[in-house]
């Protein structure tokens, strides 16, 4: 049930769950569980998550759950997910599946309800259910969630595969003038998918029971290796460097562009034509610097020269032009990077980092 799901990532790279996990007295309780995940990718949308069986029937809703019932939202059937999904918020790494920032945007427990028939101490009963009802192309279910509670309903739309409906049921919890969906912040952490932007180094969600590296690509076996190579990487890269910047071509000067940004990984390894840089508690900035223009911006394209005035007027004055990419910090008494003397201080500070 989990191929695709296996098939679209690259478990080495993503810290994503790899789906191998055992059943566990969690996942064996009575009642189902659901998640909602907050899933900015290639578009924002927000992925409505069922248990069935044993693994996370999945959803993308691009405009997310809607709390009146006159409102039909699309819901992009996708592959299903292992149970441990539940669990997961934090950032996929660039080029990776889904790449993009993911937090836990509701969660609880759920069970089917239609004919106002429900199976909450019962999860084989719960299970056959949905399963019946899946086949069929018409889900009717009751949530008992954090945002979302009440009678919901999720119908295939005739003639398609994937397409469904995702549509609130008339109870007591139908609001028909509330926007569910500006309760961004995770139900878990409290962070929203900004915030995750702007801290995209910081790991948010580590998968347990990740396997060692391999001893034969770590450690001291590294360090000789690197050792011996070191002089002949010398010798060749002054060479290499000179060849590289003849086959450049000309271009205009770009506009936009993102940051490099640092990859989630389960914990620190040693590997060949890999560096670490310790984790700076600030905000990510490109700096486009032509001739006497400065330009300023945040990952997400947002100006802050206005803000880091300081640093905007550093840049001032180059000759060439150049593209930084770097972090904003703010240094306490102690020296330290702060995230929070950088944001109560802000412009105000008479000095910073990047």
């Amino acid at each position: 049930m989990l191929r695709e799901y296996k098939r679209k990532r690259n478990f080495k790279i993503t810290s994503e769950p790899s789906g191998a996990g055992k059943m566990t007295k969690e996942t064996k309780k009575n009642s189902l569980k659901f998640v909602i995940q907050k899933h900015d990718a290639s578009h924002l949308h927000y992925d409505f998550r069922l248990e069935i069986d044993g693994v996370m029937v999945s959803w993308a809703v691009p405009k997310g759950p809607s709390l009146s019932s006159a409102v039909r939202r699309l819901a992009m059937m996708t592959e299903d997910h292992p149970m441990e999904y539940s669990s997961f918020e934090g950032i996929i790494p660039a080029h990776q599946y889904g790449a993009g920032e993911v937090i836990i945007w509701d969660r609880g427990t759920y069970s089917p309800d239609e004919n106002e028939t429900y199976s909450w101490d019962d999860k084989d009963d719960a299970n056959k259910r949905m399963r019946n009802a899946l086949k069929k192309g018409k889900l009717s279910f009751y949530l008992k969630g954090e945002k979302l509670e009440g009678s919901w309903t999720l119908v295939r739309i005739h003639g398609k595969e994937k397409e469904w409906l995702l549509i609130k049921h008339r109870d007591e919890f139908e609001d028909s003038k509330a926007d569910v969906t500006k309760l961004n912040a995770s139900v878990v952490s409290g962070k929203t998918i900004e915030d995750l932007q702007e801290r995209g180094s910081e790991k948010i969600w580590t998968r347990q029971g990740a396997t060692k590296p391999d001893p034969r690509t770590t450690g001291a076996d590294t360090k000789k290796k690197t050792a011996r190579s070191s002089k002949k990487t010398t010798a060749t890269s002054s060479k290499k460097t000179k060849s590289l910047l003849e086959s450049v071509k000309s271009t205009s000067f770009p506009r936009n562009l993102s940051p490099m940004l640092a990859t989630l990984a389960d914990q620190p390894f040693s590997l060949t034509g890999w560096f670490f840089e310790p984790k700076l508690d600030g905000v990510r900035a490109l700096a486009f610097v032509k001739g006497a223009s400065v330009n300023l911006r945040s990952r997400n394209g947002l100006e802050l020269s206005g803000k880091y005035p300081l640093i905007h007027n550093s840049l001032e004055g180059y000759e060439d032009n150049y593209i930084f990419d770097g972090e904003v910090v703010a240094l306490n008494a102690d020296g330290k990077p702060s995230f929070q003397y950088l944001q109560q201080s802000s412009g105000g500070l008479r000095s910073f980092s990047a």
